[in-house]
């Protein structure tokens, strides 16, 4: 959505109008929006926040690794770490990161618990992206080649977009979120990760 949108994407375009459609169907049907308590809405069980020093030595490790680099992929390195510390302390602050925000964007069905205000991050992400597309060079400066995923709609882009629907409608968590309750959120968030690698492989069969 993000990034093909952003672009004109028909591709893009329709597995957005499909896989909210079928989440917000699936939230509907299963009631899948949890209740806020005491104006809690996250669902993860965040643990308390430990001792830095885990912290400060995984970064300390990796800048020892980027100085062995050549000079160009320690710069592609740099760029993929910053963007995702900034996307994934977007996903934080908005709230996105948080199953019950996202399960209240998609009951549209019952306003007692719908909640708009994730409309804000799509507006701006896609509208970012876009003028980011605008603006853009021929091609990144920090790859030989670069291409554009190409082809047309067919079923394995409607059936795929539909199951992830169904999926984010169940739990409120797509795979960015993920990932920060992979790393935040114990046994729980790994089982969900593990579920999610376990889908593209047999994905790579269909």
């Amino acid at each position: 959505m993000l990034l093909g949108v952003a672009r004109g994407s028909v591709r893009s375009l329709v597995a957005t109008a499909t896989f909210f459609s079928s989440a917000v169907i699936t939230a509907a049907v299963f009631g899948s929006p949890p209740v806020c308590v005491d104006g809690a809405c996250y669902t993860p069980t965040y643990p308390p926040a430990g001792p830095a020093m885990p912290l400060v030595a995984a970064a300390a490790a990796g800048a020892v690794v980027i100085r062995r680099l050549p000079k160009t992929e320690a710069s592609r390195v740099i760029t993929r770490v910053y963007a995702g510390f900034v996307f994934g302390l977007g996903l934080l602050v908005s709230g996105m990161a948080s199953p019950a925000k996202t399960l209240g964007l998609m009951s549209v069905t019952d306003l007692g618990r719908f909640d708009p205000s994730l409309m804000v991050v799509a507006l701006v992400g896609v509208g970012g992206n876009a003028f980011a597309w605008l603006k853009r060079e021929k091609s990144p400066k920090l790859v030989e080649e670069w291409t554009l995923p190409a082809g047309e709609v067919e079923w394995r882009l409607v059936v795929g977009s539909t199951l992830f629907g169904v999926g984010w409608g169940l739990v409120g968590v797509c795979p960015g979120p993920a990932v920060v309750a992979a790393v935040r959120n114990g046994t729980s968030g790994l089982v969900w990760l593990g579920a999610f690698l376990a889908g593209q492989v047999v994905a790579g069969f269909v």
